[in-house]
C-alpha cells in the first residue's frame, strides 16, 4: 500500500489544513472542493483513502457509490467527516 489520500471539502482552509497535516507525514494529499472533482481525481490518482466531509457539495454518498463502482477503487476505504465550519480552530 502507497500512501495517499484524497481530502474532499468544500471549506478551502479545513481541507488544505488537513493535506498539510498528511504531507508532513510523508503523504501524497490530493484535493477536490466537489464531488465530481473528488471522482475525477480519485480516477486519476487511485488514492489509498478518501477523506470526504458529509456535506460535500453533490453528496459524500454518491462519491462513494461511484468511487467503490470502478474496479481499481471498489476497496478503498472511504473515511466521512462530520463537523461544522464554525468548530474550525484553524
Amino acid at each position: 500500500m502507497g500512501k495517499s489520500v484524497l481530502i474532499a471539502d468544500g471549506n478551502k482552509r479545513k481541507r488544505s489544513a488537513l493535506a498539510q497535516y498528511f504531507r508532513a507525514f510523508g503523504f501524497a494529499a490530493y484535493e477536490a472542493g466537489m464531488c465530481e472533482e473528488a471522482v475525477k481525481l480519485a480516477g486519476q490518482y487511485r488514492p489509498d483513502c478518501l477523506l470526504l466531509h458529509r456535506r460535500l457539495s453533490g453528496g459524500a454518498a454518491a462519491v462513494c457509490v461511484r468511487i467503490w463502482s470502478d474496479e481499481y477503487l471498489k476497496t478503498t476505504p472511504i473515511v466521512v467527516l462530520g463537523g461544522y465550519d464554525s468548530e474550525l480552530a484553524v
